[in-house]
């Protein structure tokens, strides 16, 4: 695609990004704001075409692709794909009988894309041939710089040109023969042009007249971001605030956990603006507007409070690596995503957009540097052995050395270079950030992790740790197969963050600071969940009841620290960590039943509460597995995928155990499927008997899990709890081990297949050839061509 497309389409290109689009169209309307002195004026044309996928004729884009030189028989290929779709109408509620198009791209098939840009690609090649004929001229936005007169992203076009009456008039005949050609139309309702301000207004009506379209003062929003920026940077994007606003507004009746205010807050939240902290430097205030939204949805309880914020927001947006929840700092992360973009354009100068930064900005770049070597810079300072001295800011380079870095509007770019890290700053004052480069490959982006914890970390560090509790630990703690409401509230326990009666009267709330529990007591964090003597009392004796150690006045943090590395490591019972987790969940649940809703406490309550979430932990952890603290730090040996065993006692009296064998068969035309099962004595191989049933499934693994579902049903009805289960699917045996995450399509029949397992004594499944299930499978053929829709014998 990058020999076929010219260098003004970065649509589906290896190496090519939106936001080059993005940066040139706001350079190239820059430079037409500007020209208020200039002899030339300048116009942009933002180009709209109605349904353009629908409308691409056939013989244009295959009569294209032969010109662009691909084989014939790839084209017939190509014919077959695209000319084979049939449609039908729904006219109220009834289908119409199904009839073939003669024209239009199918949206939603990944070849479409392809395709429409290389139709759209004769658009671009006809107004090149117009420009080396001089019938019409791109802008220079500098002496230097390539000429551009268009801009391509899919359907999303923009023309730039020096305006004349005769360039007007061939722009208008260009794109009339395009559409003819390629079956186009269009929208001329939608397309306008902005003219540069030294062009009359006389002139101005005479050029959009000859163009057959309007002219408007600002061009607006191209691929979903604002590059016509006016002089007040705020204003233009008070919108990314609104945006966050009206989306956390339609979050807040769902009444979310806190863990998954999280995941939105990092991946729906700040992922639908990162498009445009990419592109521009947001103004400062306009990132704390949305980091205060995104905090206070995260503290809040209800939509009709505010939340109390117990913890600073310096806290909040520090790596979970580092103790912090990893919320997104607006500022930090606009800045690391800048520098990335700076240090592509560096180590990519053939790209349209970098050759013409270099020639506005000589500044940028280093005359005869090359790709593949090291690019050096410019640097205002006192070199001191491994030390820049000036004032500034500073990184922590290498083994405990610093740089310290003077950014200024006299060095546009600075990059200094020690062993393993290089310090970039892209614009003045702007942009800055620590990377840590590969030795093997200068060409790759900027790592955002590092650049973003670079600059989240200045300064914060002191103040934000626990000095008790070691980044390490932080690192294996969320690494820790657990459920995300115990990390948080876990999180929430280490930090003080948590409501409790002390730390809110400390804060002026007006309520009584007693435990709820005894009523002898403060309700502190050490005192609620370990030294109260009536929850020391209820304590759990698999974790060591009443003697479990009690923690030194104001260690709590440390000791419970302690007690999660202590129940994880290799060598405890499995599950222990997950009812120590439960433990304090549920002292935390009770206490907010007597808080709120005036219960009273006994340990009958505790109780119901650990029983409950216990069995909640057991099967979303998975049953016979134990979270182990070591996982994060070392990558285990992978279990083998021919065999996986559990059960409540373990399997080890073959002497008791049926051999259940169960295969499903499935054809995608109808979605029909069949599932069957075979039950024999493993000793005497004598037959207990079998099933086959009818079912409508969406692939053949979940014609497996259907098999398998059925299979244990009938199995635990009969009273066989000790089972050794043969399959023929490694995958599934690698889905029940966990080796990788279910495609959401089968996450129900796999969650109703570990249920089932869980409850039975013992179990072992074997991964075996075709062979040894072919009485199973020979039933379940029959159930899927519905020669039995139900048997059990």
């Amino acid at each position: 695609m990058s020999s076929l497309k010219s260098e003004t389409h970065n649509a589906f290109v290896p190496g090519r990004l939106m936001s080059d689009d993005c940066l040139l169209a706001h350079e190239l309307i820059t430079f037409v704001n500007n020209c208020r002195n200039r002899k030339k004026c300048y116009a942009a044309i933002k180009l709209d075409m109605n349904k353009a996928y629908d409308r691409v004729r056939w013989d244009f884009l295959f009569t294209a692709l032969a010109c662009f030189g691909f084989p014939p028989y790839w084209i017939h290929i190509i014919r077959q794909c695209v000319s084979t779709v049939s449609y039908q109408v729904l006219v109220n509620g009834d289908p119409t009988t199904s009839f073939l198009p003669c024209c239009g791209l199918r949206q939603g098939d990944p070849l479409s894309p392809y395709l429409f840009v290389l139709c759209m690609e004769v658009f671009s090649a006809s107004l090149r041939l117009a420009e080396r004929q001089q019938l019409l001229h791109g802008i220079y936005i500098s002496r230097n710089a390539p000429p551009v007169s268009h801009l391509f992203f899919a359907d999303d076009s923009l023309l730039f040109l020096e305006v004349s009456p005769a360039a007007c008039q061939h722009v208008s005949l260009v794109l009339d023969q395009f559409s003819k050609l390629s079956g186009q139309l269009v929208n001329y309702q939608k397309l306008f042009v902005k003219f540069s301000p030294n062009t009359p207004d006389d002139y101005r009506d005479f050029l959009s007249t000859s163009l057959r379209l309007g002219h408007r003062p600002h061009l607006g929003k191209y691929l979903c971001v604002q590059v016509d920026l006016g002089r007040s940077k705020t204003s233009t994007f008070n919108e990314l605030v609104d945006k966050i606003a009206r989306r956390i507004s339609n979050f807040a009746s769902l009444r979310l956990s806190a863990a998954a205010k999280l995941v939105l807050i990092n991946f729906v939240l700040v992922a639908s603006i990162s498009h445009v902290l990419s592109d521009f430097k947001i103004p400062q205030s306009i990132c704390d507007r949305i980091d205060q939204l995104c905090l206070r949805f995260w503290w809040r309880s209800s939509p009709s409070t505010s939340g109390i914020a117990l913890r600073p927001a310096s806290l909040l947006h520090l790596p979970k690596g580092m103790g912090g929840l990893g919320i997104r700092n607006m500022s930090c992360f606009n800045q690391a995503l800048l520098a990335r973009q700076g240090w592509r354009l560096i180590h990519h100068p053939q790209l349209l957009l970098a050759r013409i930064y270099k020639a506005k900005y000589p500044g940028l770049f280093v005359p005869g540097s090359s790709p593949s070597t090291r690019p050096s810079w410019g640097c205002r300072g006192i070199m001191a052995g491994n030390q820049v001295l000036s004032q500034g800011l500073a990184w922590k380079v290498g083994s405990g050395a610093r740089v310290r870095i003077t950014l200024d509007s006299w060095v546009p770019n600075v990059q200094v270079s020690f062993k393993d890290f290089v310090l970039v700053s892209v614009y003045p004052t702007h942009v800055s950030s620590l990377i840590n480069p590969r030795s093997d490959a200068w060409d790759v982006y900027v790592i955002l992790k590092s650049a973003y914890v670079t600059l989240v970390d200045k300064g914060l560090y002191s103040a934000s740790h626990l000095p008790s509790i070691p980044v390490s630990w932080w690192k294996r703690f969320w690494g820790l197969h657990i459920l995300p409401k115990f990390k948080i509230f876990v999180w929430k326990l280490l930090n003080n963050a948590l409501p409790i009666a002390a730390l809110l009267q400390a804060r002026g709330f007006p309520l009584d600071p007693q435990c709820c529990f005894c009523h002898s007591a403060s309700e502190s964090v050490d005192h609620l969940f370990c030294c109260c003597p009536l929850v020391r009392a209820w304590w759990p004796t698999s974790l060591g009841g009443s003697l479990l150690p009690r923690p030194s006045p104001g260690m709590f943090s440390s000791w419970c620290a302690d007690m999660i590395s202590r129940f994880s490591s290799p060598g405890m019972p499995q599950l222990l960590l997950g009812s120590f987790l439960v433990a304090l969940w549920s002292c935390w649940v009770v206490r907010n039943d007597i808080r709120f809703r005036g219960s009273s406490f006994s340990e009958a309550a505790l109780s119901v509460v650990f029983d409950s979430w216990s069995a909640r932990l057991k099967d979303v952890v998975g049953f016979g597995s134990s979270p182990r603290f070591h996982q994060s730090v070392s990558r285990p040996q992978s279990p083998s995928p021919l065999l996986f065993s559990g059960g409540l006692q373990g399997f080890s009296s073959p002497q008791h155990v049926v051999r259940l064998v169960f295969d499903g068969s499935w054809i995608p035309v109808s979605n029909q499927a069949g599932a069957g099962w075979t039950f024999t004595d493993s000793v005497s191989f004598v037959s207990l008997g079998g099933g086959a049933r009818a079912c409508i499934v969406d692939s053949p693994l979940h014609a497996e899990l259907r098999a398998c579902v059925l299979g244990l049903q009938v199995a635990m009805k009969r009273g066989f709890f000790s089972l050794l289960i043969f399959t023929d699917s490694t995958t599934l045996v690698r889905l029940l081990q966990r080796l990788f995450p279910p495609p959401v399509s089968i996450s129900w029949s796999l969650a109703e297949v570990r249920r089932l397992l869980a409850s039975l004594h013992s179990f072992t499944i074997c991964k075996v050839p075709r062979s040894m299930v072919s009485d199973a499978h020979v039933l379940a053929g029959q159930a899927r061509r519905r020669q039995i829709i139900s048997l059990s014998f």
